[in-house]
């Protein structure tokens, strides 16, 4: 083989090897390409079953929030009638009793205008 062939060979050959390290760069770019779509499409699969359980849970939310606040409406109800129910008790104690203090201080207001009598009778 001469000197120009060599040289030939050898040029063919750094040809070659220049195109298959471009050929390898473009190979890895293309795999790391599709590796990414990959990892975009598992993102966005997550993002939608996050979605999907975070609705899910607002409702869940919104359900047990509605469900205290009736709860609450149905207490303050039962409470407000127990308060109506003990202070019409008390208010018609109140006034048996009110009305027992009259009827005794009728009868002592009676003995003591007849002792009175009596004792200006006496005088």
């Amino acid at each position: 083989m001469s000197k120009t062939e060599e040289k030939a060979s050898v040029l063919e050959q750094a040809k070659s090897t220049a195109r298959n390290v471009f050929l390898a760069n473009l190979g890895f770019y293309g795999k790391v390409y599709e590796q990414g779509q990959e990892l975009v499409k598992q993102t966005e699969e997550k993002y939608k079953e996050t979605e999907e359980k975070a609705k899910g849970l607002i409702e869940k939310r919104e359900e047990i929030f509605e469900g205290l606040v009736k709860r609450g409406e149905e207490v303050q109800s039962q409470a407000l009638e127990t308060l109506e129910k003990v202070k019409s008790e008390q208010k018609s104690a109140l006034d048996e009793r009110l009305q027992t203090m009259r009827g005794s201080f009728e009868k002592l207001k009676g003995v003591v205008l007849a002792r009175k009598e009596e004792a200006q009778a006496e005088a």
